[in-house]
């Protein structure tokens, strides 16, 4: 079996609970990257994608289907930490209210002489 028809396979048969496991673990790791909570998030999320991998091989995956949600993982964290990247570089992450830095942060201006 190639890739190909592996990954139609795992879109084909795929049970509601990976899928809800998955897109839970991927909020809470994206959530890692904003909020700072001692790993919690990151721990608890990593468990859930885990867990999701873990159904899908019970319920008759195989290695390359394994394969293919562990790259589409990835990708998917990649472009969230790109995202949250290039947003605290224009101070976004700063100015939300799940920051904990937005209230030690305050507006300072310089006076002229």
């Amino acid at each position: 079996m190639d890739l190909y028809q592996s990954f139609l396979n795992l879109i084909d048969n795929i049970e509601p609970v990976t899928i809800i496991l998955a897109i839970y673990g991927l909020i809470l790791v994206v959530t890692a990257f904003v909020k700072y909570s001692y790993g919690v998030f990151a721990c608890t999320g990593t468990l859930s994608l885990i867990a999701s991998i873990a159904i899908r091989l019970l319920n008759g995956g195989n290695l390359a289907q394994v394969f293919i949600m562990v790259f589409l993982m990835l990708m998917l964290i990649t472009f969230f930490f790109i995202m949250t990247v290039r947003s605290s570089k224009y101070g976004w992450i700063i100015r939300m209210p799940l920051s904990p830095v937005r209230e030690g942060v305050k507006e300072f201006r310089i006076k002229k002489r």
